[in-house]
């Protein structure tokens, strides 16, 4: 019968992640590297290590699977790393910095967009003063509307930089899009 085995470096106690499923004996002593041992079973390289303790009765030194938290991995300016019990894993989570550039995003979305459609009324605005004639009204409704929604976004965006929490973050408003659906 094929039983599945775990391959485990008795020195250092690590699991080395590969495994093999087979009934000949001769078949994991030729696929071992040197200083390399075998588990019979499937055994989690990620959460687990090999420690030898003596057996039951104090004779044989043997081998016994021990639960095992690795060195998380370095942080950096965008996420950190924070242990999860129940997954045994080390899980990213985003930084405040990451935070504060994924609230940001949309809003220069939304500023980039604003600028490109300030373009018009702008434009009709100063042909209309170049030729001496009368500045249309509803050209300087739409730059004045868009003008006090870009200085509303502009604000949000500093409350967003001035955060020095996720707490302080979280209890901003959330940008939602265009007030004008026509914008979109």
């Amino acid at each position: 019968m094929a039983n599945t085995y775990s391959a485990y470096i008795p020195a250092t106690g690590e699991i080395t992640g590969k495994r093999i499923t087979t009934a000949s004996q001769e078949l994991l002593s030729i696929n071992s590297a040197p200083g390399e041992a075998w588990l019979q079973g499937e055994v989690d390289h990620l959460g687990h290590r090999v420690e030898m303790r003596p057996d039951d009765f104090g004779n044989a030194v043997v081998p016994v699977v021990v639960q095992y938290q690795p060195p998380a991995p370095a942080d950096s300016d965008w996420v950190a790393w924070s242990w999860s019990e129940p997954l045994r894993r080390w899980v990213p989570v985003p930084t405040l910095a990451a935070l504060k550039l994924q609230a940001s995003e949309p809003l220069l979305a939304a500023l980039a967009s604003l600028d490109a459609r300030v373009i018009r009324p702008s434009s009709e605005i100063a042909v209309a003063q170049a030729l001496g004639q009368a500045v249309p009204e509803a050209a300087t409704l739409r730059l004045s509307g868009l003008l006090a929604e870009k200085e509303a976004l502009r604000h949000l965006l500093r409350q967003i930089q001035a955060a020095t929490t996720k707490e302080e973050l979280d209890a901003l408003p959330r940008y939602e899009g265009p007030h004008d659906e026509s914008a979109l």
